[in-house]
């Protein structure tokens, strides 16, 4: 989908029909896997040794977000609500006066997470704007291996390969490097939350449910999109292990930590 995105639009016409493309696409994909040929070519693929790739891949995702943040002329806060937001948020909880609006009230309009993230290196390192686009990059680094390994243990290396390039060229990824925005902490929490119940469907443990959970219930506080994971991680065991028990039991652990979280974590307190 984040591959999709990006080629539809930076790349495409907007007057392209999106939904006849992406038919297209998958019937392309269904048509090359059963053809001779790219059996061959996975058959080759999974005879070398791609390590290199990877590192390649990693080596990507850094350069073009250091050389980013590098060239480009941009200092945040940017125009946009978001960035100037949060970087306003983090400035009050860094001096203090706790999580307001710019009016001195209380809020809880946006998740306190990425802020307090953020107001946390202000008070050790002092308020640096470089510090923060260098954070990003390495999170931005950490993404990338964290799909290439999801990749990998749900189909192959090379699809994990395959699948980082992807993301450490995604133009949006590379260019909100130097921006104060939630994703560059949520997206590297979530995805560590489904390694973690990655290894629970291969290896069931109720203490990896409820390490994800935890997992799940931070990356809560930063954005709330961390919910829908109850639904994906439910249907996940019950098709794939064919138990409703097991289906059951896993997404009201994962519930329970994140209103665990969700009652007594910043969010609760702010």
């Amino acid at each position: 989908m984040i591959a999709w995105q990006s080629i539809y639009q930076y790349l495409l016409k907007p007057t392209i029909n999106l939904k006849i493309i992406a038919v297209s696409v998958l019937v392309l994909g269904f048509w090359l896997r059963q053809r001779q040929t790219t059996v061959r070519f996975y058959e080759r693929l999974h005879q070398l040794s791609l390590w290199p790739f990877l590192l390649f891949v990693l080596m990507l995702a850094f350069s073009t977000r250091l050389f980013w943040v590098s060239w480009s002329q941009h200092i945040p806060p940017a125009s946009i609500v978001e960035d100037k937001l949060i970087l306003e948020h983090a400035q009050d909880l860094a001096a203090g006066r706790g999580y307001v609006t710019e009016d001195g009230a209380p809020t809880a309009l946006r998740p306190i997470g990425y802020p307090l993230f953020v107001a946390s290196l202000f008070r050790v390192f002092g308020e640096s704007m470089p510090l923060m686009e260098w954070i990003h990059v390495l999170l931005g680094v950490l993404s990338v291996f964290l799909i290439y390994y999801l990749g990998k243990q749900i189909h192959s290396e090379a699809v994990g390969i395959f699948a980082a390039f992807l993301f450490s060229i995604h133009p949006t990824a590379i260019m909100s490097t130097e921006l104060l925005m939630d994703e560059h902490l949520f997206i590297p929490l979530w995805l560590l939350s489904l390694v973690v119940l990655l290894w629970d469907y291969h290896k069931p443990a109720l203490w990896k449910v409820g390490l994800a959970g935890f997992i799940l219930g931070i990356s809560a506080e930063v954005r709330t999109y961390s919910v829908v994971t109850l639904g994906s991680g439910f249907l996940a065991v019950w098709i794939g292990k064919k138990s409703l028990k097991a289906a059951v039991l896993r997404s009201a652990v994962l519930a329970s930590f994140i209103v665990f979280c969700a009652l007594h974590g910043p969010s609760a307190t702010k």
